[in-house]
């Protein structure tokens, strides 16, 4: 069993876990004389037609733990009441992934490493040490890394053209909009449901959802999509949870903010397991981090 412990860790290794060639090169505008909501949709289109390309995240996370409890890990409490600051650079090849983060914790030092997905494994470097992680195989091949663009986009409900920018040398129109909640809350009922915890029941899952559409209180979203190809380069989401909800009943306020990066598109990469014979409970995360 994977316990609630270890849903943030699961979560994040495996959300690195989605048509056009390259931007930045001649051709029309292909937005021109369309609709927010036709560029939202063919930008859809362009993204889920792509499977090798690289990324780039940023983000940031607080929150307030109000009632602590024996399942309440110490180092979730740490995360969300000092907060957690997190970069990190990859690339995808379809199902495999693999991504360099640094990671700020609360008031703990930054942490370096790597997590890498190759089929059904998922491998963390940390403190100069491999390890493949214990997670079931048939999970860890629903993730499908490469669909982590068109994903994205169909989070964006109510666009708006507000303008043109190039973002990493291409010509791109930037849009505005809102968090679809009944999208999100599905997103989040199907990672929910596809982990195993011991604390976490079917029944906390489906009452959950409710709570978190009312919750979310702050959900704007910015994106920039490439105006010669259609494939989004940057997508920024800002989420505000105001109120518990019954799968993590602790929290009763959260604040997260990541700022998502596409380049190379179309370009080939070979992903490789890392050697290791060491094997990682997520369990046990908290105490190699300190």
């Amino acid at each position: 069993m994977v316990r609630r412990s270890a849903l943030v860790a699961c979560a994040a290794a495996l959300g690195i876990a989605g048509v056009a060639g390259c931007g930045g090169s001649g051709g029309a505008d292909l937005t021109k004389d369309r609709t927010p909501d036709q560029i939202l949709k063919d930008a859809q289109g362009a993204a889920a037609g792509q499977s090798q390309f690289r990324v780039t995240i940023e983000g940031s996370a607080r929150g307030v733990v109000s009632t602590r409890s024996a399942r309440t890990p110490a180092i979730l409490i740490r995360t969300l009441g000092g907060g957690i600051r997190a970069n990190g650079q990859g690339t995808v090849n379809g199902d495999d992934a693999t991504l360099d983060f640094d990671a700020s914790l609360a008031s703990l030092p930054s942490v370096q490493g790597n997590v890498t997905k190759v089929g059904g494994r998922v491998f963390v470097g940390l403190l100069g040490s491999d390890y493949r992680v214990a997670l079931p195989e048939d999970r860890v091949r629903e993730a499908h890394p490469a669909l982590l663009p068109s994903g994205l986009l169909t989070w964006i409900t109510s666009p708006r053209v507000e303008g043109r920018e190039t973002v990493d040398g291409t010509e791109t129109v930037r849009m505005t909009g809102q968090v679809d909640l009944d999208v999100v809350s599905r997103d989040a009922l199907n990672v929910l449901s596809r982990v195993e915890t011991g604390t976490v029941r079917p029944d906390d899952i489906r009452r959950s959802i409710p709570e978190l559409r009312r919750g979310l209180t702050r959900r704007s979203v910015e994106m920039w999509i490439g105006t010669r190809d259609l494939l989004p380069r940057r997508v920024v989401v800002t989420l505000g949870l105001r109120g518990r909800i019954t799968a993590f009943p602790e929290i009763s306020r959260a604040d997260v903010t990541f700022d998502t990066r596409f380049d190379d598109y179309g370009k080939s990469v070979t992903i490789a397991e890392p050697a290791t014979n060491r094997t990682l409970d997520l369990d046990s995360l908290g105490s190699i981090l300190g």
